[in-house]
């Protein structure tokens, strides 16, 4: 449809190309070979004087993946095939972590159980961490299997790292690593480096948490050289070698091609950036900014995260990640539900109490008398609002209104309610402690048999006077039970 609206007159003084999304793939993605590349449009612009230019025939930088393969250097590796990861190498790469062991020194061929040496507890950890990665494909009593066999018996199961390995690996680049050097940026230096597709990247870091440094390592160079030694530990243990790339190699049909080295391509990026970075702080000291605020700002909270880094890596090698792991708190404020419905459960239970005492009225002078105990009305009292005055207010208005004599203790019993909530209304809920003082009381049968029950002490039936009778002492010249003691200022304690 565009093509034929091009074609018509409006539109023959333009010339516009028109790509498809699967046709011109390779165009639209600047994918094709420089030889297939379509011819520039004519620009209306006056032509500039020319400027001096490399001996290169090279004329066009692509963006993106084409750069990486067009300015690889001759120092660059040419890229391995990837094969799949094993459940043997997740296996033997668990195994040996938690036993702390260089990764040559763990046999393959002997099992769990032979390898932790009689610990229980280590073993039950390294089961469980298997059933952490692989879930239910690790049969009953994997401890008995030799390592090369237990992974058989795991069989295929995916291909990429696990929940555990994953878990593993955040930490070890959280703790180890330093700012900066993340797990992304190690995939990246590994694919260009090293020529590791993200199959074979994962089975290297296998290797790298058998080789976790004892300490955070303190910048990137450290870093680098770290990663360099876990390379050639996978390289040994995989049996590859890391070969250069040929001086040719690039997308098909570019033999020959010119390289532009990236020694020298970083080296004229860096020079533009500087340039760049001049022109910024000319207009920075020309608007009075100052560039270097954000910068000291870093540099402090740089070094507060390296003293308390410290502190937690002091920490985590005095107590171990498992118990650190293990109290962490599991508290997530958006997971907090609110009930605040206390208010409403009051009006309930007061208007289940009228009824009662309405139904006591009812039923006769031989009804027991209407009482409220003391816990219930505490708790009302407790819960006292304005809304719960009003209804306490309208069921007695209902109740005088009625004109039956009969309703009388029911009017009183409300009428008592209401007051002593009305009087808690302006005062905070609080604790009274209401239950009664017992005693111990032993029965011995004739039997022998023995009985022990606690029994209400007599003459306390509140704890006000059960502490009063203990004040009291058994006689004048003996101390009381309850010793009350105080202390004036600059004086000792004295009863």
């Amino acid at each position: 449809m565009a093509a034929k609206i091009l074609k018509s007159e409006a539109f023959s003084d333009k010339r516009v190309e028109v790509l498809h999304v699967d046709r011109d793939r390779d165009a639209i993605y600047y994918t094709q070979s420089h030889e297939e590349a379509p011819e520039p449009i004519p620009s209306a612009l006056p032509a500039q004087p020319e400027l001096p230019t490399l001996s290169m025939t090279t004329t066009v930088i692509e963006p993106a993946a084409p750069v990486v393969s067009a300015i690889r250097s001759s120092g660059a590796v040419a890229a391995l095939a990837d094969i799949p990861l094993q459940a043997l190498d997740v296996v033997h790469a668990l195994v040996t972590y938690k036993l702390k062991h260089p990764l040559a020194d763990v046999s393959a061929l002997k099992s769990i159980k032979a390898l932790v040496g009689g610990k229980s507890t280590l073993q039950n950890e390294i089961v469980g961490d298997l059933h952490k990665e692989f879930g239910s494909k690790v049969p009953d009593k994997a401890e008995e299997l030799s390592l090369q066999d237990l992974a058989a018996v795991i069989g295929a199961f995916g291909g990429s790292l696990g929940k555990h390995t994953q878990a593993q690996l955040a930490r070890l680049f959280g703790s180890k690593m330093p700012g900066g050097f993340s797990l992304s940026s190690t995939r990246s230096i590994l694919q260009s480096t090293y020529g590791l597709g993200l199959q074979r990247q994962d089975a290297l870091f296998l290797v790298a948490l058998t080789m976790e440094p004892p300490s955070r390592l303190s910048g990137n160079a450290e870093a680098k050289a770290w990663l360099g030694t876990v390379a050639e530990a996978y390289a040994a243990k995989a049996g590859i070698s890391y070969a250069a790339a040929s001086a040719g190699g690039g997308s098909s049909g570019q033999a020959g091609a010119p390289v532009i080295s990236s020694a020298e391509m970083e080296k004229m990026q860096q020079k533009q950036h500087e340039r760049i970075r001049q022109q910024i702080q000319v207009l920075a000291h020309y608007v009075g900014m100052d560039l270097r605020e954000g910068t000291r700002l870093a540099q402090s909270e740089r070094a507060n995260t390296s003293n308390l880094q410290a502190k937690l890596d002091h920490v985590s090698a005095e107590l171990g990640d498992e118990l650190i792991d293990g109290v962490r708190p599991l508290f997530d404020a958006r997971k907090a539900r609110h009930f605040d419905s206390s208010w409403n459960w009051a009006r309930q239970e007061v208007y289940e109490l009228i009824q009662q005492a309405i139904l006591g009225c009812t039923a006769g002078p031989t009804s027991a008398p209407m009482s409220i105990d003391d816990a219930t009305l505490q708790r009302l009292k407790n819960r006292s609002s304005a809304s719960l005055l009003r209804m306490l207010a309208g069921s007695l208005s209902i109740l005088q209104a009625a004109n039956d004599d009969s309703l009388e203790p029911a009017i009183k019993f409300v009428s008592e309610m209401r007051s002593a909530c009305e009087l808690a209304l302006s005062k905070p809920p609080v604790y009274c402690e209401l239950s009664a003082p017992t005693g111990p009381h032993v029965d011995i049968g004739r039997d022998g048999t023995v009985t022990y029950s606690e029994i209400p002490r007599p003459d306390e039936p509140s704890f006000v006077e059960y502490v009063e009778h203990m004040r009291q002492p058994a006689a004048p010249d003996m101390p009381s039970f309850v010793h009350l003691k105080k202390q004036p200022v600059g004086r000792t304690w004295t009863y």
